[in-house]
């Protein structure tokens, strides 16, 4: 949710990356992007990995590296246990709340597209369209003539 990945990119992160709070990975369209890990997550790797003795990448699971249909499923299945609507439990849903946040943060939609991995802001503008429930809360905070 910090870093705007997708679920591919993801999983080529190791924590050996995050502690050093970057990685460029090769990702979609055969494209390098580089990652940023904000200094919060780059203390609680550091913490975690000394103290569980990890190296490697992070998405590993009992049996060896996680794949993104393992990590789906996990989601929906923690959503269910935490009574959370399974069509909004998805990987991609993480990349939505980064744009989101990162726009109320700072409002660069340049930067935005390109910590994304976009070519167009066309495309990086559907990650920040709003929901119903959203628009209806905006709309009424702002028409108020």
């Amino acid at each position: 949710a910090s870093t705007g990945a997708r679920i591919s990119e993801f999983l080529e992160f190791k924590w050996e990356d995050i502690i050093n709070g970057e990685t460029t990975i090769k990702g979609k369209g055969n494209k390098y992007r580089r990652f940023f890990f904000s200094t919060s997550l780059q203390k609680e790797a550091r913490d975690y990995t000394k103290k569980e003795n990890k190296v490697g990448y992070v998405a590993m699971g009992k049996y060896g590296r996680i794949t993104s249909r393992g990590i789906s499923e996990n989601m929906k299945s923690w959503g269910r246990k935490c009574n959370i609507d399974t069509s909004k439990m998805h990987p991609h849903a993480f990349r939505h709340f980064f744009a989101k946040m990162y726009l109320k943060k700072n409002n660069d939609i340049i930067q935005l597209a390109d910590l994304l991995g976009h070519g167009s802001i066309e495309t990086t503008r559907i990650y920040l369209q709003k929901s119903y429930d959203e628009q209806k809360a905006e709309f009424n905070r702002s028409v108020t003539w």
